[in-house]
């Protein structure tokens, strides 16, 4: 996105994106723009900073076959230049926090220790929830960096769709989800549209602010 994009214009672009049903096959995301979708990803926000999540990129075609058996055979899952599967952390604990904080004392030039009070206040908040409360709060973290790739890709002219129409067991067995410790929980088809999806020239249709937006 430039740097000099007015309000106006990247509201224009919202209206430009939509949830892409048809991708061009032969159009691929550029070397720049894989790398793009990587720094949107690990630049996501989330709660406190713990960042509960990880993020499967796959461009493999047999492997985007077998997923898209497991998608009811939706052909964002092939046609799309990628895939990427977001998925909650299933060990969101103590080692997780200590990676978060000896990262966070690197990019700040500061020993962890000068994080004590940062740790003491992440633990706090895993530490204060059942596993079924940690697992909701972690799936709820993957929506935000979600959202993220949605805005940026718009602002750049990349198409997505998010999709939550797939059997997560069967995507967790065919990545091996299990060893890496996480599970699927979202997913979000990437490239560019296809000429012939009627739906991209469809004009956005959402409620009128009146209706949705609350001003005290």
């Amino acid at each position: 996105m430039r740097r000099d994009m007015t309000i106006s214009e990247y509201i224009k672009q919202l209206h430009w994106r939509y949830a892409t049903k048809q991708f061009d096959a032969s159009k691929k995301l550029s070397s720049e723009q894989q790398q793009f979708l990587k720094d949107v990803l690990q630049l996501s926000p989330s709660s406190t900073g713990i960042q509960p999540w990880k993020f499967v990129i796959v461009s493999d075609p047999a492997l985007r076959q077998q997923l898209r058996e497991k998608a009811w055979g939706q052909s964002q899952i092939t046609d799309a230049s990628h895939l990427v599967v977001f998925c909650r952390r299933t060990d969101v604990n103590e080692a997780l926090i200590d990676k978060v904080i000896v990262s966070t004392a690197e990019a700040r030039h500061i020993t962890p220790e000068i994080l004590k009070g940062y740790r003491d206040m992440m633990m706090g908040v895993i530490s204060s929830k059942t596993p079924e409360q940690l697992e909701e709060w972690s799936s709820d973290q993957v929506y935000i960096a979600l959202g993220m790739v949605l805005s940026a890709c718009a602002a750049v002219e990349i198409d997505a769709c998010p999709m939550e129409g797939f059997d997560r067991a069967g995507f967790d067995q065919i990545l091996d989800l299990g060893s890496e410790n996480c599970t699927s929980y979202a997913v979000c088809a990437v490239g560019f549209r296809s000429s012939e999806d009627k739906n991209a020239q469809a004009p956005k249709a959402r409620l009128p602010q009146s209706e949705i937006i609350l001003e005290k």
